[in-house]
């Protein structure tokens, strides 16, 4: 005897799989993701690839502009200090700067 499947129901596994891939459920995207892995492995390395190298290019592109504008890309080195009205740019630190001139003049008398 054949079985007459009638639309809506969703009771074989088969009628299942489908009404929830057709759906966005949670159920719907893991059986998504497993379908896709399973029929198209290598899918996901090259999206992986794809997402990365954007990434990539989309950071070199703001780091450039960035660099071409005067904002600094890394943290103040010894002797600065973050401006306290505009953080992005650098000011001289009164304390460190004595350190910094001593440590050079040390330097040209021969010490170092």
């Amino acid at each position: 005897m054949r079985k007459e499947r009638r639309t809506g129901e969703a009771n074989a596994d088969s009628d299942t799989a489908l009404f929830a891939y057709a759906q966005k459920t949670p159920e719907a995207i893991v059986l998504q993701r497993f379908l896709v892995c399973i029929f198209f492995p290598h899918t996901r390395n090259i999206m992986n690839e794809y997402y990365a190298r954007d990434i990539s290019k989309k950071r070199r592109i703001v780091n450039k502009m960035k660099g071409n504008s005067g904002v600094p890309l890394s943290p103040p080195p010894y002797g600065y200090i973050k401006n306290p009205e505009d953080p992005r740019f650098w000011v001289i630190d009164p304390e460190a700067a004595a350190v910094v001139r001593r440590i050079y003049q040390m330097a040209l008398d021969g010490y170092g």
